[in-house]
């Protein structure tokens, strides 16, 4: 059997697969130059190489013309299947977003799961409603998970990336306070807000990003690195619920606290400073899938989504 490593195909090409189907169904080296479109002292130059890498006539002459040896016989179903298989190989990419049921993950945290992902379901479904989205955490690995295509879409705050990786801005925002109803903090000044939260205690969610869990900065960022910590919990979704019946105190950034605010009972943001700090949540992707039809659409989707288009 013969391999890719065989030096007999070196003298070949794709046009030497073209002129071996056409010879195989004319028997003629004349009309094979024709339908190629090269000269017959061209195509019979690539009949011998044919010949010689396979070992065999293929063409012999016969009473008014040629005939086909019985290897060149046999060739004939093998050339067609190749032929099909290379127009399939070098076919234009095309994806049906009406009927692919293609999968995306998506690693992302809360703030982007909630403010980004979520809202964006419905016109995606309109899009592409055969289409999978597996949302998961943002781990310390992620990076590379979307070199080698166990991710697509990276969605969190980092812009420090690495050569080959792609970032887009999705949304820029400010921070908020969510507290109880009555709590004191409601009654403070907006340019003392900040000041007074050092006061409370705090919930901190954990943040799992490229770097591992980590508390989530927001306190530091608005200079509020002493503020006392009554509860850690590992993710954003559930700090909200550690609030009631007390003056604990969880910064968040403003949409995901206004999101929050609505379905917890007795929860009420409190705006902060947007001046003192705010955070920004990116797509991150990879070269590898840049230029992907799905991915494109994707991308276009999530943009839409937070008023990009």
């Amino acid at each position: 059997m013969q391999n890719m490593n065989d030096p007999r195909l070196d003298a070949l090409d794709l046009g030497s697969l073209r002129l071996l189907g056409l010879l195989l169904e004319t028997l003629s080296v004349t009309r094979s130059a024709e339908r190629l479109g090269v000269s017959q002292p061209t195509a019979s130059r690539g009949l011998a190489r044919l010949r010689a890498a396979l070992g065999d006539e293929l063409l012999v002459r016969a009473r008014g013309g040629y005939a086909l040896t019985p290897r060149a016989e046999r060739l004939r179903p093998l050339v067609a299947d190749a032929s099909a298989a290379l127009e399939r190989v070098f076919a234009p990419a095309r994806f049906d977003p009406g009927t692919s049921a293609v999968r995306f993950r998506v690693a992302a945290n809360d703030h982007g799961a909630l403010t980004v992902l979520a809202p964006a379901l419905a016109r995606l479904g309109h899009r592409a409603p055969f289409a999978r989205l597996d949302v998961v955490p943002v781990e310390p690995d992620a990076l590379r998970q979307l070199e080698h295509g166990a991710l697509d879409l990276g969605l969190w705050a980092d812009d420090h990336l690495p050569a080959d990786f792609y970032s887009r801005r999705l949304l820029v925002e400010g921070y908020a306070a969510l507290v109880c109803a009555g709590h004191p903090l409601l009654c403070a000044p907006p340019e003392a807000r900040i000041e007074e939260l050092a006061r409370f205690s705090q919930v901190v969610p954990m943040v799992l990003g490229p770097a591992g869990w980590v508390e989530d900065d927001a306190l530091s960022r608005l200079g509020v690195p002493e503020a006392p910590v009554a509860v850690r919990t590992p993710n954003q979704a559930t700090a909200p619920w550690m609030l009631p019946g007390s003056d604990r105190v969880l910064v968040l950034p403003r949409r995901l606290a206004a999101l929050f605010a609505e379905r917890v009972p007795d929860l009420c943001v409190v705006p902060l400073d947007e001046a003192t700090a705010t955070v920004e949540l990116r797509l991150v992707w990879h070269a590898r899938c840049h230029a992907d039809p799905a991915h494109i659409l994707l991308r276009g989707v999530l943009r839409e989504g937070v008023g990009l288009g």
